[in-house]
C-alpha cells in the first residue's frame, strides 16, 4: 500500500493534501471500528444518546471521506509498466475487453448456453461482424448471415461499384475459417460465414447452384454462392428470401 497525493477534493474547499502512512493506519482502524459499532449516517449531527466520540477523536469526517474517495490498494508484486490507472472507470465487457458494441454484447449473452456444442447460428445483419464471428468460432459456434456494407473488418475489395454488374456475379476472400462473400443480384449483397466454403462440391447438382428470379426478359436462373441455399432456408422466416 502506498500513500498517494490526493489530486481532487472530497468536498469543495478542501485543500490538496498528502496522506502519510500513519494517517492511513488510523483510517483503517476507523473503518474496522465502524464494522463493529453500529453508527448513524456519517453526515448526521451529533446526538447525546447516539454520538460516538471515538471516531472524531481519531480523524475528522472530512478527512475520512477524502481518504475513502481516493484510496487505492495495489499489490506491487503483481504490478507492471502497462498498468491502467483508469481501470475503475473504463468501460469493459465481461472478458476484460473495452468498448464492445451493444450488438456484440447481446449475441454473446444469448449464446452462453450453446457454447462448445458446434451449433450453427444465423443472425440479423445488425449483429454481423468479423469480430463477432471469430469470437463465436473460438467457442465452437459457427455462424452465417448477410453483413451491412461498411461494417468494420469486412474487406472493401469485395464491394460492388456504381456501374452495371451482371446478375450472379460473385467474389470472395477468406482468412482461416472466416469467409467473406459478395454476390450481385438486383443489388450487391454481402455475407460472412464460418460454416461454408466459397466453392460448390462436385456432388452438388446444377439445379442447386442457381435460383430462379424474374427479370424484364422473363424468369432466369441466377448463379449463387454455396451459402445462399442455407441462408434462405434458415433465415426465410425472418427476412425476405434472396
Amino acid at each position: 500500500m502506498q500513500a498517494h497525493k490526493v489530486t481532487g477534493r472530497a468536498q469543495p474547499g478542501l485543500p490538496e493534501t498528502t496522506t502519510p502512512k500513519n494517517c492511513l493506519h488510523l483510517f483503517l482502524d476507523d473503518a474496522m471500528w465502524e464494522l463493529l459499532v453500529e453508527v448513524g449516517h456519517v453526515l448526521g449531527k451529533k446526538h447525546l444518546l447516539t454520538d460516538t466520540p471515538g471516531f472524531s477523536s481519531v480523524m475528522s469526517r472530512d478527512r475520512f471521506g477524502q481518504i475513502m474517495r481516493y484510496l487505492h490498494v495495489n499489490d506491487e508484486a503483481l504490478g507492471n509498466p502497462d498498468n491502467d490507472k483508469l481501470y475503475k472507470v473504463r468501460r469493459r465487457d465481461a472478458n476484460g475487453k473495452k468498448d464492445v458494441p451493444l450488438s456484440t454484447r447481446v449475441v454473446r449473452q444469448l449464446v452462453v448456453s450453446i457454447e462448445n456444442l458446434n451449433h450453427h447460428l444465423y443472425v440479423d445483419n445488425f449483429y454481423t461482424s468479423p469480430a463477432l464471428f471469430r469470437w463465436l468460432k473460438d467457442r465452437h459456434i459457427y455462424a452465417c448471415d448477410t453483413v451491412r456494407k461498411g461494417r468494420l473488418g469486412f474487406p472493401k475489395e469485395l464491394y460492388f461499384g456504381c456501374g452495371r454488374h451482371e446478375r450472379g456475379t460473385a467474389d470472395y476472400l477468406s482468412c482461416e475459417c472466416l469467409l467473406a462473400q459478395s454476390w450481385f443480384d438486383s443489388k450487391g449483397v454481402y455475407f460472412l460465414s464460418t460454416i461454408h466454403t466459397a466453392n460448390y462440391s462436385e456432388e452438388t447438382p446444377a439445379a442447386d447452384r442457381t435460383v430462379r428470379h424474374r427479370s424484364a426478359a422473363g424468369a432466369i436462373d441466377v448463379a449463387t454462392p454455396p451459402l445462399l441455399c442455407d441462408y434462405n432456408c434458415y433465415m426465410g422466416g425472418v427476412v425476405p428470401r434472396l
